[in-house]
């Protein structure tokens, strides 16, 4: 192939994964309009789903504390897969910090050898509605998956879209 054809095909490539992102965002401004009149629980959920499509996890975790019982929910990719959200959560406890708005940080795999990034965050106006956990077996090093400034959490990596 030639050079001019070389830069061609990259060119399409990035084309196609900006209008993939783009529609990902979309999603993501889309999802308040989904939400409305729904059940906390209901909320969640849809959330999970709309995360675990657009980033390249080893599984997401929510825990929704404020509401009576508590509520649990996961979205998980290989060997995790078959794994109960209060299993997870249990698995997980040790690393989250009931204080922090927003953390990442590097642990021991509570399912196997090696280690997982991990970036919580918490829920509701008072931090104490719930927690969204985010798990990648990405190194921290290499990537970190979110970044807290305040009370707010960005992305400090681009998305990997569809």
């Amino acid at each position: 192939m030639t050079e001019t054809g070389t830069q061609t095909t990259n060119r399409t490539e990035e084309i196609r994964r900006l209008q993939n992102c783009i529609n990902d965002l979309v999603s993501l401004l889309a999802l308040p309009a989904i939400w409305t009149g729904r059940e906390p629980s209901e909320i969640v959920t849809i959330l999970l789903d709309a995360l675990s499509g657009l980033l390249r996890l080893e599984f997401i975790y929510a825990r929704l504390e404020d509401s009576g019982a508590p509520f649990e929910a996961v979205r998980a990719a290989g060997q995790q897969a078959d794994l109960q959200p209060a299993e997870i959560g249990r698995r997980l406890a040790g690393w989250l910090d009931p204080g922090a708005d927003a953390s990442s940080r590097l642990v021991p795999d509570p399912f196997g050898n090696g280690e997982l990034t991990i970036a919580s965050c918490r829920l509701g106006l008072e931090k104490g509605a719930g927690i969204i956990v985010a798990v990648s077996g990405l190194k921290r090093e290499q990537e970190s998956l979110w970044s807290a400034r305040g009370d707010r959490v960005f992305p400090t990596r681009p998305i990997p879209c569809s």
